[in-house]
């Protein structure tokens, strides 16, 4: 069976938002089977174009959708979020990716870029 290629990701977030992203681990882009992320360990980094990184984190295993929705672990569940301390830096863009390791294995479940844009609310 061929390696499961990365799914592109793109996100934007104000200057200075605090945010979490909820997600659900499945098979394939054409396949909502969950996959059981236990044991999994997710982590989170994102680089600016020079090679300056904004942040760099673990996921959480299990979340819970805005509707109330939890999705276990067992089925492919997980949210990472943004800080405002960690949002609150210059605007630009960034690339972003989202690894998994077990049973030493590194995969990139996501690759994409994440763009930090101004506070609207006070024009900075």
């Amino acid at each position: 069976m061929a390696a499961r290629k990365p799914s592109r990701l793109e996100l934007f977030v104000a200057k200075g938002e605090d945010v979490t992203f909820p997600m659900q681990h499945t098979r394939a882009r054409d396949d909502a089977t969950p996959v059981n992320v236990t044991g999994w360990a997710i982590r989170v980094k994102a680089t600016r174009f020079d090679g300056t990184v904004v942040f760099e984190k673990a996921a959480a295993l299990g979340c819970t959708l805005e509707d109330g929705t939890v999705i276990s672990q067992a089925n492919g569940g997980y949210n990472w979020g943004i800080t405002h301390a960690e949002s609150n830096v210059a605007q630009g863009l960034c690339t972003l990716d989202i690894w998994r390791t077990d049973t030493n294995q590194e995969r990139a479940l996501m690759i994409g870029t994440l763009q930090i844009g101004r506070d609207a609310r006070y024009g900075s």
